[in-house]
């Protein structure tokens, strides 16, 4: 060898590959010209199954044949290596790296004196897609797209990772006990150098921009050792009992498996998941939102591949298979990766939040209301999770410009947090469904609510049941309420039909709610045509300017003005409805339920064509500090 000093050796293992001969011959000329390595090259340490006579003079490489235990081999080339204060260079199976590669992964030596293995992301020839970094699953993810790598961390470290192409920085060679890898496999004694070096405390490094083409099985890209060798590495070193799941979990690792659920399906889909788990078994107002989200989103399954997330109990009481055929329907667990998840609801703790962070590329949450926050301030799963999301959510949707003031003001939104109201259905075909065949049922009084205080429902009807002692009252949302002429039943146990029919025979509605996100028996009762009497807020200015629907809403403040309207509404004399209409254009239709989901589809599609991966790892880091 002539001209530069020679800046490491190389180890080849070819004793599975069939290799030898001729063969082998014209595998070191390629490495050795072809690929350029011949330059900088010393001693090339090559393991076969058998030495056979060969010529390898000229071929440009100081190369020695040995044959025996590949791990025996592995180790002397160390020492060798380690003696000459060479860095090593390991190839397993006839791949071959070129300079390029090589250097670029020796450059990463420079960068901290404490990276001791460096390695290349591996693409598969047929494809270019790139394999992933292995966590331990029992299933191989799905190859990524070489476009993906430039959206990654430029480096990853890594615990230690055998792979096919590894160099060894020629201090961690040092350090490291060559003479207790006797008997084990080439992997396995692989696997046990790298745990030394880490305990040395030098760590791997991944170069996502470094990429080699690799013509081997997956299991000989990241080789994996006999269960026997990995126990016996358990036993000698707990940490690297982590080690599958702290691969698992690598930010980066992450990252590429979302960036890659990102990448529109062959029909110029992206996969979304409709998150249902905020709704209940029951019929209340919560389980008509969701239900209308998810019939809104049918309009757009040429943009999404949806997958509806429901607690099974929940997907059964709603019949969500045979009403929604067409989406993929998941139960209770989340699995898998997505371009992006919508809550149908608020979260109540960081761990909800967390979970869908780590299945989809950007996350989104549906604000009912800030009422718990408000009612409860010393429940701290909403707080934690409310301020975390304003901070770092891709997207938050509101359904009233009322909730969005409320939330803000108590949660500030970062200024990169996409925003949008998207009011409920204020159509009147999606709310005054045909009646069943039975006649409505008729009562003079229907107040809704429940038996939160803030729905005032209790004083309410006993404050109407003095009032007007021969009227029939029907209380939806709480039971027992005093009064021969109160019939009250609890919030979720009518059927859906039979609420229909008690909306439909009402002579009024009264909602006494102090605080609401929205109120759909509000617009429900209107587009039946009812007078409904709601306490003065400025949502319900907001509802009535943004609707047409043919009933009419009339304010209350106090008492007395709730029984004069009840009284009025009751005998047909005139009152003073809110405006209606006057918040759209002329010719405008109020929004229907596929408006609202197409308005929360439109951010979500511009958050994921806008952002960069850098606001999912400032999110990353913020989990992770919060997971302390």
């Amino acid at each position: 060898m002539t001209g530069a000093p020679a800046a490491y050796d190389i180890f080849i293992d070819l004793s599975h590959a069939g290799v030898a001969g001729p063969a082998l011959r014209r595998h070191l000329d390629r490495l050795a010209h072809d690929a350029g390595l011949a330059p900088l090259a010393g001693c090339v340490t090559v393991c076969t199954a058998s030495v056979e006579l060969a010529d390898m003079r000229d071929c440009g490489f100081d190369v020695e044949l040995r044959s025996g235990p590949a791990i025996d081999v592995l180790m002397r080339a160390i020492r060798m290596a380690a003696r000459a204060r060479r860095h090593l260079v390991i190839l397993l199976g006839d791949i071959a790296p070129g300079s390029e590669v090589i250097a670029a992964l020796i450059e990463a030596f420079a960068q901290d004196p404490m990276f001791g293995t460096s390695q290349p992301r591996f693409a598969e020839p047929s494809t270019d897609r790139i394999w992933p970094i292995p966590g331990g699953e029992a299933q191989r993810p799905p190859l990524s797209h070489r476009a993906s790598l430039p959206q990654l961390a430029v480096d990853t470290i890594t615990p230690e990772l055998p792979a096919c192409c590894v160099v060894l920085r020629w201090e961690l060679l040092i350090g490291v006990e060559t003479s207790d890898q006797h008997g084990r496999t080439l992997a396995g004694g692989f696997l046990h150098l790298l745990a030394e070096g880490r305990r040395l405390g030098f760590r791997n490094i991944v170069r996502n921009r470094v990429v080699l083409s690799a013509p081997l099985h997956v299991y000989d890209i990241y080789p994996t050792p006999p269960i026997e060798e990995i126990e016996q590495l358990y036993a000698l070193d707990s940490y690297a009992a982590g080690t599958p799941l702290l691969l698992a979990n690598l930010s980066e690792r992450r990252a590429e498996m979302l960036i890659e659920a990102a990448h529109p399906d062959a029909n110029g889909r992206r996969r979304l998941l409709l998150d249902c788990r905020g709704m209940p078994p029951l019929h209340n107002g919560t389980a008509v939102c969701t239900l209308g989200f998810l019939d809104g989103f049918r309009a757009l399954t040429d943009t999404w591949d949806i997958h509806v997330l429901a607690f099974a109990s929940t997907a059964a009481f709603h019949n969500f298979k045979s009403r929604y055929p067409a989406y993929t329907h998941v139960s209770d667990t989340l699995a898998g990766t997505y371009a992006a998840a919508l809550l149908l609801s608020q979260p109540w703790d960081i761990g909800r939040v967390a979970e869908l962070h780590r299945h989809a590329r950007a996350i989104s949450f549906l604000m009912l209301d800030a009422i718990a926050w408000d009612i409860y301030p010393n429940w701290k799963g909403p707080e934690a999770a409310w301020g975390f999301i304003a901070q770092y959510a891709d997207a938050l949707f509101y359904i009233s410009r009322f909730t969005q003031d409320r939330f803000n003001k108590r949660f500030p939104v970062a200024p990169d947090v996409g925003e949008a109201v998207t009011h409920l259905s204020l159509a009147a075909e999606d709310h005054a469904r045909s009646l069943p065949t039975l006649e409505p049922i008729a009562n003079d009084i229907l107040i809704f609510g429940n038996d939160f205080h803030h729905k005032h429902v209790r004083p309410t009807a006993q404050l109407l049941s003095d009032a007007f002692p021969f009227h029939r009252i029907m209380v939806i949302g709480t039971a027992n309420i005093p009064g021969s002429n109160v019939t009250a039943t609890q919030s979720g146990n009518i059927e859906r039909d039979t609420l229909d029919r008690l909306i439909a025979g009402a002579s009024v509605i009264v909602f006494p709610s102090f605080y609401e996100g929205f109120g759909l028996p509000v617009v429900e009762g209107l587009a039946r045509g009812r007078t409904v009497l709601v306490r003065r807020s400025a949502l319900w200015s907001e509802i009535a300017a943004l609707s047409r629907l043919p009933g009419q809403m009339c304010e209350f403040d106090n008492p007395a003005s709730l029984v004069d309207g009840v009284g009025r509404a009751l005998h047909g004399l005139p009152m003073t409805p809110l405006p209606s209409g006057v918040g759209l254009a002329a010719g405008e239709a109020p929004a229907d339920w596929r408006a609202c989901a197409r308005r929360a589809s439109d951010l979500l599609v511009r958050q994921l064509d806008g952002a960069s991966m850098q606001r999912w790892r400032v999110r990353e880091h913020a989990l992770r500090i919060v997971d302390q």
